[in-house]
């Protein structure tokens, strides 16, 4: 079996040959909520109405003593309200730019195929890369200090992660997709953690084995970190089910799953990202369950965000100190620039 190794189907061909269709059959949906988004936002909106609440308190007792006295000052009235106004709408529009949750906008992918003369059995394995609008940490300081750090590392502040799906051909002839098999999905497993519990753990893949209808092979977001859960987890995890909805199923078409090239991994920063440029798994080797795979280079981000605000800000919390990563912005920019 030394003599199998994965190798990438190139775009063109995959273009060429129409083999759009069965990856379209075969990408699972995947099921998220509209709750995971940036808490603070909601700070914004109870400091709007409280503004608001108190200038409609301050205008009716002000106007029935002016009414009372025989008189009303119609110009003093006109600079409150221009007052309370300067300082409401900031905070109402922080709120609406606040108040966006993270969801999956895009995936790429890339399907690589794995034949040898020794066996009559072709693996192929096709391998997503859902694509988020962002990510929020938690914990409100270190998100501050994380969002500087995909800024100046990545480029940009959205998420990708990694669905690893693969099949079998019972023929000898690797064009001969009618007879391809789903074997089963291989993705970051979320464990039934609570949504916005802190450390997750990325270093957890696991394995599920297709079921027969293709209809039932959904996937949901486990956490804020957007590492997935197979559908039973969340269908029994009646507090998280209802705690977080309303939930989303996103599937895929032409628009949204489009194939990973060249230039799109360099736009995307992917050596930055420390994802893995070949499938994980090798089905000719035995069980996949049994299977594993580890990489430390999972935390890379998380690490270097930490030792930034440890050494810009030595050991604060975080969450009461958030305003001391915006003030130390430079700082940290430079900090990532020479360690990430």
């Amino acid at each position: 079996m030394e003599d199998i190794a994965w190798k990438l189907i190139e775009p063109e061909r995959i273009k060429s040959e129409k083999l759009e269709q069965y990856i379209l059959q075969n990408a699972p949906p995947i099921l998220y909520t509209k709750n995971d988004k940036d808490k603070t936002s909601m700070n914004y909106l109870i400091s709007f109405f409280f503004v608001v609440g108190f200038y409609l308190i301050f205008l009716s007792i002000w106007t029935l003593m002016e009414v009372n006295l025989g008189g009303f000052e119609l110009s003093l009235f006109f600079i409150i309200t221009i007052i309370v106004f300067a300082i409401a709408l900031p905070l109402l529009l922080l709120y609406i730019r606040r108040n966006v949750y993270n969801k999956p906008i895009q995936s790429y992918y890339e399907w690589f195929i794995a034949q040898s003369d020794n066996i009559e059995t072709i693996y192929s394995c096709l391998v997503l890369y859902p694509t988020f609008s962002g990510k929020t940490h938690p914990d409100k300081g270190f998100n501050r200090a994380y969002k500087i750090y995909e800024e100046t590392v990545l480029s940009n502040k959205i998420d990708i992660t990694q669905i690893e799906i693969y099949f079998k051909i019972n023929s000898k002839n690797p064009n001969n997709l009618e007879s391809l098999e789903l074997i089963g999905y291989f993705f970051k497993y979320g464990e039934g953690q609570q949504f916005f519990d802190e450390n997750t753990n990325r270093d957890v893949w696991r394995f599920f084995k297709a079921l027969k209808s293709k209809e039932d092979n959904f996937i949901s977001v486990a956490n804020w970190d957007h590492l997935y859960e197979w559908r039973d987890d969340l269908v029994f995890d009646f507090d998280k089910l209802h705690e977080l909805a309303p939930w989303i199923i996103l599937r895929w078409n032409n628009l949204n799953l489009i194939p990973l090239t060249p230039e799109a991994k360099k736009k995307l920063r992917f050596g930055k990202r420390n994802i893995t440029p070949l499938p994980k798994l090798k089905p000719w080797a035995g069980d996949l369950f049994k299977q594993e795979y580890h990489n430390e280079a999972e935390y890379n981000d998380l690490k270097v965000t930490q030792n930034a605000i440890k050494t810009i800000l030595g050991d604060i919390i975080l969450s009461k100190d958030s305003k001391l990563i915006k003030k130390n912005f430079n700082n940290f920019k430079v900090y990532f620039v020479k360690n990430a």
